[in-house]
């Protein structure tokens, strides 16, 4: 809850679990493996999801995280953190030549991160691909069927994720053929 902490309920029950009065900054709440990560308005925080106790804090902001392969990964400006899901230790940051302020998505081992629309290995941070500087900006990256969709705020774009080259869709276009979208 906005203002108050973070409050847990159980979904079945609607009965609370707990409720963490420490500050709760902005963007959403992830779960994984008992721990839920969040901004704590001084950082990014990673608590137990039963009980609410604080497990790490990590000084940086960030939207939201991807979480994956033993990490959280953060679009922090303006910086890419792979930050280990139990210690909170950093365990590799890259820079990036824009602010990022929107999370990535993470799907198959490779993290995608906006602004411009970038590939990453997740595991060690190689840049795979990248729309390049003069790419369209984007936003909140979501990797579905084969393709990586992010909008600008106008159009929605569709990238391919074996290269990212070339928009393969955009609202404003004709509609690509099935073979353009699933071409191997």
């Amino acid at each position: 809850m906005w203002g108050d902490g973070l409050v847990a309920y159980n979904a079945k029950t609607g009965q609370q679990i707990f409720k963490n009065t420490e500050q709760f900054g902005f963007g959403k709440v992830a779960v994984k493996d008992g721990l839920a990560y969040y901004n704590g308005g001084i950082g990014e925080k990673a608590i137990d999801a039963t009980i609410g106790a604080l497990v790490w804090l990590q000084s940086i902001q960030a939207a939201n995280a991807a979480l994956g392969n033993g990490r959280a990964y953060y679009g922090d400006t303006p910086r890419l953190d792979a930050v280990d899901a139990h210690t909170g230790h950093i365990d590799y940051a890259l820079t990036k030549n824009r602010d990022l302020q929107y999370g990535p998505a993470l799907a198959n081992g490779v993290l995608y991160f906006p602004n411009p629309l970038s590939a990453y290995q997740a595991d060690d941070g190689t840049l795979l691909w990248s729309t390049g500087a003069n790419g369209q900006a984007c936003a909140n990256p979501i990797v579905a069927n084969g393709m990586v969709y992010c909008t600008d705020g106008t159009e929605l774009y569709a990238y391919a994720i074996d290269g990212g080259k070339y928009a393969a869709y955009h609202a404003n276009a004709e509609p690509p053929s099935f073979a353009t979208l699933h071409r191997r």
